[in-house]
């Protein structure tokens, strides 16, 4: 029998986790989903895989330090920010308020016919969290000049 460590996920694999995933949303709508890719952090089963970059994923490069550790960004694939803008909208939308929804609504689109075409290798990731950030910083912002103005 195979370890089940040793085994790639396969595209049919892939498929009937998104599936699932489906199956879950349509059974709950309260339910949140998230996708990750997999962390491969050292004594972990398939940690010397990742350094070697097997069967055509690219080799992973670790942090040299605890700080590097810390900053390791786990939101940086495609299906992330697919599942994310799929699953997630309540974030989304606590993000993007008002007339701000007009910024993310194309991404949210792309996100949801991608995820409905299965197709979940390529989204703009870069693009996403760019837009994210400058909502962040200007919400920050707004406080900031909220706690000057009032105290509170």
């Amino acid at each position: 029998i195979d370890n089940p460590v040793d085994q790639v996920e396969t595209p049919a694999m892939l498929r009937d986790t998104l599936d699932l995933i489906d199956w879950i949303v349509d059974t709950d709508p309260d339910a949140r989903v998230s996708i990750y890719n997999y962390a491969p952090y050292p004594g972990s089963p398939m940690y010397e895989d990742a350094l070697a970059g097997v069967d055509g994923y690219p080799r992973f490069e670790p942090p040299a330090s605890m700080e590097g550790w810390g900053r390791l960004k786990l939101m940086q694939s495609p299906i992330y920010w697919i599942a994310g803008l799929n699953f997630r909208m309540d974030n989304t939308r606590k993000s993007f308020p008002g007339d701000d929804w007009r910024l993310i609504e194309p991404y949210v689109e792309l996100a949801r016919d991608k995820w409905q075409q299965r197709d979940v290798a390529e989204f703009p990731c870069d693009e996403v969290e760019r837009l994210i950030e400058a909502q962040v910083q200007k919400r920050r912002a707004g406080d900031a000049l909220m706690l000057a103005e009032t105290g509170v």
